[in-house]
């Protein structure tokens, strides 16, 4: 029965994930062969020609494979915990695994980070990409999603001072964190907020305040006030 269940939530195209699998097993096994093979050559079932190929390997791309296989395995764990595996999504994998090598032998050889912070930087690059960073900071700071932009915006325009000051310190935090204005990260929490599908997820455990809509007062209509005179 929970096999059944499975089937119906993983509705996958076999055929077409095959090419993608297939390339990813034979990058993170070569991968893997020539990274053992450069710090243990005499191991290695490598032929030596291969093994002095290793061996010639900066470090840093080194670091940049093993920061590739480290988030290919996060990412794939992550979407079969949420069931959303595109093919898409596997070819990244393999792709992650060609450019991981590649930048960072550029990177090296080019001297653009250093030669020792050069491995580490590019670990971490490959290993920690720029969106998983924001959604981590954003978790930090207590924003794990839609309904909580919309509460900070909401937040932002209390009645409370204190309430009032804390949320625009929060904005101003989170607009250095994502490299924005202040100014973006309100547009998006109005959006948020004005959201209606956010409306309705969020009124199907809360009740909100409705008579917050925007930063500014609503204009008087000049047209009504002069006929109302």
């Amino acid at each position: 029965m929970l096999r059944e269940e499975w089937k119906n939530k993983l509705v996958l195209d076999l055929p077409g994930y095959l090419y993608p699998t297939a390339i990813a097993s034979v990058l993170t096994a070569s991968g893997t062969l020539f990274v053992l093979a450069r710090f243990d050559s005499a191991q290695s079932p490598l032929p030596s020609a291969l093994v002095r190929i290793a061996g010639m390997a900066p470090p840093a791309a080194v670091a940049g494979f093993v920061g590739a296989y480290l988030w290919s395995l996060y990412d794939l764990v992550d979407r079969f915990r949420v069931l959303n595996l595109p093919v898409g999504a596997v070819h990244v994998v393999w792709f992650r695994l060609l450019l991981g090598p590649l930048l960072g032998t550029y990177a090296q050889q080019l001297g653009i980070f250093g030669t020792n912070f050069a491995p580490i930087a590019i670990f971490m690059i490959i290993a920690f990409p720029v969106a998983d960073i924001t959604k981590w900071l954003l978790r930090i700071k207590g924003i794990r999603g839609s309904i909580e932009g919309a509460i900070l915006w909401a937040r932002l325009h209390s009645n409370d001072p204190t309430t009032k000051t804390d949320a625009a310190a929060l904005i101003q935090s989170l607009a250095i964190d994502i490299g924005i204005t202040e100014n973006g990260v309100k547009n998006l929490l109005q959006n948020l907020w004005e959201d209606p599908q956010v409306d309705l997820i969020w009124s199907l455990w809360f009740d909100r305040d409705v008579t917050i809509q925007s930063a500014d007062p609503p204009k008087p209509n000049v047209s009504t006030a002069v006929a109302a005179k």
